[in-house]
């Protein structure tokens, strides 16, 4: 009986290591699946666009303001695009789309290569085929002959006010012969 003891702690100890060593590793939707080469993506895209996140829809969608395209002829400079589980688009984003059109929106392309611009080869792509111009600032506005008229009178009154005090605190001061 003594004998099986130690071949019956081995066996255990056999199971025990190979259960920890056969359980699967966890894996989620898309971690097993493959990039797809830039090449073949972009080839596989109807769209290939940069932009920055300008607005996050009630309905899960986000409006992109477009400033480089590589390829695609129905690409403005706003364009709506759904997220999907491989990108996110978080507020005052810049990304790079690989896209391709479903009803009212564009889709990035699933596995692929588009993210977060930072993140991404410029180069990569080459030179865009459009560029649009970022938004303007509106411009300040400019000293109106009124504005101008009032800013001159503020001035006057504040130069009034300055000098007629100076000259009254100059008559309070006592002489300095009297000071000693």
């Amino acid at each position: 009986m003594k004998i099986f003891r130690p071949l019956f702690l081995l066996a255990a100890a056999i199971l025990t290591f190979s259960a920890f060593a056969a359980s699967p590793t966890p894996a989620s939707a898309l971690s097993c699946a493959r990039v797809l080469p830039l090449e073949e993506e972009f080839a596989r895209a109807e769209a290939v666009f940069r932009g920055e996140v300008a607005e996050r829809r009630d309905d899960g969608r986000v409006a992109l303001r477009v400033d480089a395209v590589w390829k695609g002829e129905d690409v403005g400079q706003t364009v709506i695009v759904q997220p999907n589980m491989w990108v996110d688009f978080h507020e005052d984003g810049e990304y790079v789309v690989f896209a391709e059109p479903h009803d009212d929106a564009w889709f990035p392309i699933l596995c692929g290569n588009s993210g977060t611009a930072s993140a991404f080869a410029r180069h990569a792509l080459g030179e865009p085929i459009e560029t649009f111009p970022p938004p303007s600032e509106p411009p300040e506005p400019a000293l109106t002959g009124k504005t101008a008229a009032f800013a001159a009178a503020v001035l006057v009154v504040v130069a009034f006010v300055s000098f007629a005090a100076g000259a009254r605190w100059g008559r309070r001061r006592p002489p300095d012969d009297a000071v000693k």
